[in-house]
């Protein structure tokens, strides 16, 4: 009987992989994937004949199922998925098992891990680390990631994004550079376009043809999108103050608001607002040359309109659509390097190495090793809508992602032509994940709980509706009462500070941990002081603050006695 469990693990792990790969999930079917690989064969051999190109061995089957697991699902194989895999006899093992990786949770981990670098995620953000904007933004690009949503709609989004991020969680790539509009662009610019003027915000580009003024021209489309919200209610509240003050001369308004009870009043209210500060609100703020501008083109100060760096002007652009246009003018397939640029990324993704090299520097005179297989894969990106998975799926199964890496070193000034796969090292996600999947059994179910996320994002939601809901003699009403419920603890606050710097002053590490702890403490205390006052004792102030780590299954017995930091 013991002989027979490999067998028939591997039998159950077979069938898993045909039910777990039903084409209805995918775009094309099976043939249609099998002819779009072919046609990409067909390319790279007429390019090795070319080049009269040595062409490597074939990987044997147990290498290239840990190539693929690599590749899709960002870690080893397991011992029996390994042997699933070569006890499966069918002709079309390969794209089984291409199919089943793509449709299943370690895909999407491995793909988030992709997303992570490409946006330069982060727990803990510029804007909004107070309220966790980072897990939030985190939390949508995983969603992004779940829903298969396209490239082109990802990147609109991001771009266009408005609001509170429990409205709008593409929100969180403006918070990501909050206070750095310029910058901000420079960085979309190279992600979605493989285009660095970043050289451009302070001169003329020295090596490419971008000025500074086309510089100030592009980010003048976002630089209105501000990372601070909840302005209405900041005016409600001084429009409010302005009226109790009338009829007092200027030296009572100026005493009066100098006073112990007015500083008070002030930081209460502002902590009452603080979850509402954050977000993506776009504004008529208009963007002007710098004061030190030294070019003969325009005037230091001289005010800028939106204009693209490609292409002409864009028709019908306000003050009203000017995000949006520029977001549809970002993403469109006749954008000269927007397609190009994610085909070549994906391409690099799966062999290594893009077309292009670098990817995030093209340039007019930028060629590719083998044109032809650009042009083709940007059109083949269009005719997949941008679905990233879909076009992996056809990548995969080219027969040159199938043989032996080179065994030569290429150099990064020489084109490379791709009879086989770069040989690179893994990378610290897949050697993590490979870890975590040899120490913990059904590694790729073990996540963490997005139910903390979404009902955070509720509160959040719950929050807003009440205080813009209160009118102003009301709120000042509570932050009153809030001022002085909080004294002592604001108090505590200081001292804590104190010593803290104390602690760091005298390099006391222990100290200075317990402290920082003790703070967080206090500043928490402090947190659910305010937020009650104003949602009732009945709301969850801890999921509005906490963060978001626990496991989605902690209580599963598949789990007990493993530790919960052992998770992808």
């Amino acid at each position: 009987m013991k002989k027979l469990l490999p067998i028939i693990a591997s039998l159950f792990l077979i069938l898993s992989l045909k039910a777990n790969a039903s084409t209805d999930s995918f775009l094309l079917s099976s043939k249609q994937v099998e002819r779009e690989a072919k046609i990409i064969d067909r390319i790279l051999e007429k390019a090795h004949q070319k080049e009269n190109l040595r062409i490597p061995n074939d990987l044997d089957e147990g290498k290239f199922s840990r190539r693929l697991y690599l590749a899709i699902a960002g870690r080893i194989p397991s011992y029996d998925e390994t042997t699933a895999y070569l006890n499966n006899e069918s002709k079309d093992q390969k794209a089984m098992l291409v199919d089943s990786l793509l449709l299943s949770p370690a895909y999407e981990s491995q793909m988030f891990n992709w997303w992570a670098d490409l946006l330069r995620l982060q727990s803990r953000m510029r804007g909004g680390a107070q309220i966790g904007a980072g897990e939030l933004y985190n939390h949508w690009v995983k969603e992004q990631v779940a829903e298969n949503k396209s490239f082109d709609q990802v990147a609109y989004s991001l771009v266009t994004a408005e609001g509170y991020q429990w409205e709008d969680g593409a929100a969180g790539y403006y918070l990501r550079d909050a206070g750095m509009e310029l910058d901000n662009m420079s960085n979309t610019t190279q992600l979605f376009l493989g285009t660095q003027m970043v050289c451009a915000q302070c001169h003329n580009h020295p090596f490419d043809k971008w000025t500074q003024q086309e510089y100030y021209k592009m980010a003048a489309f976002t630089y209105g999108v501000s990372s601070r919200t909840g302005k209405e209610l900041q005016s409600r509240i001084r429009n409010h103050f302005a009226k109790a003050s009338k009829g007092l001369s200027s030296k009572q308004r100026k005493k009066k608001a100098q006073s112990k009870e007015a500083t008070a009043l002030r930081k209460a209210l502002q902590e009452m607002l603080r979850p509402l500060q954050y977000g993506a609100q776009h504004t008529p703020r208009k963007l002007t040359l710098p004061h030190d501008y030294q070019y003969e083109d325009a005037k230091p100060k001289e005010k800028v309109s939106p204009t693209p760096i490609f292409g002409e002007p864009l028709e019908g652009l306000n003050e009203e659509n000017q995000v949006d246009l520029y977001g549809k003018w970002l993403t469109s397939p006749e954008n000269p390097r927007f397609t190009k640029v994610i085909a070549n990324r994906m391409w690099k993704k799966v062999f290594g190495r893009g077309l292009v090299e670098p990817v995030d520097d093209w340039r007019d005179d930028t060629q590719a090793s083998i044109p032809e297989l650009l042009e083709h894969l940007e059109k083949l990106m269009v005719r997949v809508d941008y679905d990233l998975r879909e076009f992996q799926r056809i990548l995969l199964n080219v027969k040159a992602f199938g043989r032996e890496a080179t065994d030569y070193e290429v150099a990064n000034d020489r084109p490379y032509y791709f009879e086989g796969p770069l040989l690179s090292r893994m990378s610290a996600e897949q050697l993590w994940d490979s870890f975590v999947s040899l120490a913990v059994p059904y590694a790729d179910e073990r996540v963490r709980d997005p139910k903390i996320i979404e009902e955070k994002l509720d509160r959040f939601s719950q929050y807003q509706t009440k205080m813009e809901g209160l009118d102003p003699a009301k709120m000042v009403s509570l932050a009153s009462k809030g001022a002085k419920a909080s004294k002592h603890v604001l108090q505590r606050m200081e001292e804590v500070q104190l010593e803290l710097r104390e602690a760091q002053k005298a390099d006391d590490l222990a100290a200075a941990g317990r402290l920082r702890r003790e703070y967080s403490k206090v500043r928490n205390e402090q947190r659910t002081l305010f937020a009650k006052l104003i949602m009732g004792d009945g709301f969850d102030v801890k999921s509005l603050y906490g963060r978001g780590t626990s496991t989605k299954t902690a209580n599963d017995s598949r789990w007990k006695g493993y530790s919960s930091s052992l998770m992808r």
